[in-house]
């Protein structure tokens, strides 16, 4: 828990007392980013393990030096013992800001918006099949290297903070009987909380500098 909040207040740090710019107003990005997840609980009450992928391809601009707004294009899949195989999904907005760390490094910071429309199927003693969409926004921060000009890689965690709301439609069957259910779920959680620092992912972007 020491590592985290250590990792936060450094990221607070830099956004305060940062001031080198790079990616001037203007530059174009292209970019995407991949992650890997696993999960594994052993509470009685709540035992489960998944493990899933995801990938987003995004297309920006700096609007001001050194803070881009993207626009998002993003699919990932889980397995999960107790849900089955899940796909998502999504399209989104997100607003990132650089901070010089070093030469050719940096600590971003980013805010997303984004709407997901989740399939999934749980096939069991009664086969399940759920359907919905979710809106979340999320906080996510990472580090920054500039390889070169045109070539920007980063490694973020992603969920710091987020709150989502989601609609969902399930459809039950035992035998020839057909039960449907629909449901409504508000959820805020911290990727600080636990023992997990949220999703760890690897982007690049490639830079479009204004000419």
């Amino acid at each position: 828990m020491k590592t985290k909040i250590y990792l936060l207040a450094a990221i607070l740090f830099i956004t305060v007392f940062s001031a080198n710019a790079q990616i001037e107003k203007g530059t174009h990005l292209l970019g995407g980013s991949f992650y890997l997840s696993n999960y594994n609980s052993d509470v009685p009450s709540n035992a489960d393990k998944s493990t899933g992928f995801g990938t987003t391809v995004s297309i920006g601009c700096a609007t001001k030096t050194n803070r881009i707004t993207s626009f998002l294009l993003g699919y990932s899949y889980n397995n999960s013992v107790n849900s089955g195989t899940q796909n998502y999904f999504s399209v989104g907005v997100s607003r990132t800001r650089y901070f010089e760390l070093a030469k050719d490094f940096y600590i971003t910071g980013a805010g997303a918006l984004t709407f997901t429309y989740d399939m999934i199927k749980n096939p069991g003693i009664t086969m399940q099949k759920v359907t919905g969409y979710s809106v979340a926004a999320d906080l996510n921060a990472g580090l920054a290297y500039q390889v070169n000009k045109r070539v920007l890689v980063n490694l973020s965690i992603l969920h710091l903070l987020n709150a989502s709301y989601g609609y969902s439609q399930a459809k039950a069957t035992v035998g020839s009987v057909t039960t449907t259910t629909t449901g409504n779920l508000f959820n805020v959680n911290g990727g600080l909380a636990g023992n997990s620092l949220g999703q760890i992912g690897i982007g690049f972007n490639i830079l479009f500098h204004k000419h």
